[in-house]
Parts: structure tokens; C-alpha cells; sequence
């Protein structure tokens, strides 16, 4: 299934919008010098997801498109727990995130990072408001 989906289907059900990516995708090197975040319009609050193979093609996209794809990513190539979170701060200028964890390290919006998701929410000053395991 590679189509764009309201955020909130994926966060209620993100295993059943996993799709396959190419063989030869690095997301290490997508992730650090191609992909560029962008922020959403009204904070992500009538957020459509864009496809992984949209957000490789674009090279860009919000926090819950990269969720998508990392998604995909470690289903297809790890057996490793996946799990996204939905992170929330007190503020206007930046309300909520999404975040995946595959139980050593955290993406976040083209960053992995060697910490977990607390660490990653003190040290941003979020709260976790939600955790969906993926696989």
C-alpha cells in the first residue's frame, strides 16, 4: 500500500500501512544527507502521511511521513521491536511529534540517535502522550 493516509490511521494502526522499500535503500544515508524535514501546516492536525516512496522520492517530508518510512525500513530488515511514539510539548510553535524506537536507538525527523525514548523526550522537553508497537 503505497498511498497517503490520515496521520491518525497510522497511528492506530501502523503495521497495516508498512510497504516494502527497495533492497538497496540506506536509511542511515537517506537520513543523514538527503532527507530534509519540513513542518506541517496547523501543527499536523489534518495531517495526511505521505507513502515511504514518496518521501524517499521527495527527500522530504514531516515527522510522521519519516515515522512511516523508518517503519517500513526496520520491519524489512530487522526482527528487532519497532514502536512509534507520539511526543507532546506545552507550545504553540511546536505541539506534537512522532518518533520511532526500535529499542536502541530513536529516529526522529532524519536524525537516529544511540538513546531511548525518554532520554529523547527529557533532553527535547516532551512528554510521551502515546506508544503503538509496530512489530
Amino acid at each position: 500500500m503505497a498511498f497517503r493516509i490520515p496521520t491518525i490511521l497510522f497511528v492506530l494502526f501502523p503495521r497495516k500501512f508498512i510497504t516494502e522499500l527497495p533492497e538497496d535503500f540506506n536509511l542511515k544515508y537517506f537520513s543523514e544527507f538527503e532527507y530534509d524535514w519540513e513542518r506541517d501546516p496547523l501543527w499536523g492536525l489534518w495531517d495526511i502521511a505521505q507513502s515511504p516512496s514518496e518521501t524517499i522520492e521527495k527527500k522530504s517530508g514531516d515527522c510522521v511521513d519519516y515515522a512511516r518510512l523508518v517503519c517500513s525500513y526496520l520491519v524489512q530488515n530487522t526482527d528487532n521491536s519497532v514502536k512509534i511514539y507520539v511526543l507532546f510539548k506545552f507550545s504553540l510553535k511546536e505541539p506534537g511529534h512522532m518518533i520511532v524506537s526500535d529499542g536502541n536507538q530513536t529516529y526522529s525527523s532524519g536524525n537516529i540517535r544511540w538513546e531511548d525514548v525518554q532520554e529523547y523526550a527529557d533532553d527535547n522537553n516532551y512528554k510521551v502522550l502515546f506508544r503503538r508497537t509496530v512489530q
